[in-house]
């Protein structure tokens, strides 16, 4: 795989960071979710999830996590930054996971694993949610 002369290596320790920071972020919903039953808690905090990540991936490519950290996602054939339906997509891949996780919690586990293990292999380091968006996370230039 050819990598596009735009594209700048993210170390995994920002992307993990960025990731951690967006958690903090969310944390309050996560917490105020604790007043609900299961079923409502998990479709109350996917959806706040699911607006924060796609609306801020879709708008300039980062999350508050991602621009502390100054990384971004981008179109992997363009560099641009994602489509509203890129940003959707990137987002759904992981959730599998959710509804997996439903039926047995050790599935919703092994689903994130195979999801995210793909970014270990570079030279792009695409996990499949990456992959099925035409995406790549990338280091922003100073």
């Amino acid at each position: 795989m050819e990598v596009p002369e735009w594209f700048v290596e993210p170390s995994l320790f920002r992307r993990l960071g960025a990731r951690l920071l967006d958690g903090l972020v969310l944390a309050p919903v996560v917490f105020a979710g604790l007043l609900f039953d299961q079923p409502m808690r998990i479709v109350l905090v996917t959806l706040v999830q699911a607006v924060y990540e796609i609306t801020f991936v879709a708008r300039d490519g980062q999350t508050l996590g991602k621009k502390w950290l100054g990384l971004q996602v981008v179109d992997r054939d363009t560099g641009e930054v994602p489509t509203l339906n890129q940003a959707a997509l990137r987002f759904a891949v992981p959730e599998i996971s959710t509804v997996a996780q439903l039926t047995s919690p050790d599935l919703g586990g092994l689903v994130l694993l195979v999801v995210f293990l793909p970014i270990l292999k570079g030279p792009l380091h695409r996990g499949l949610h990456d992959h099925a968006a035409g995406t790549v996370v990338t280091a922003c230039r100073t």
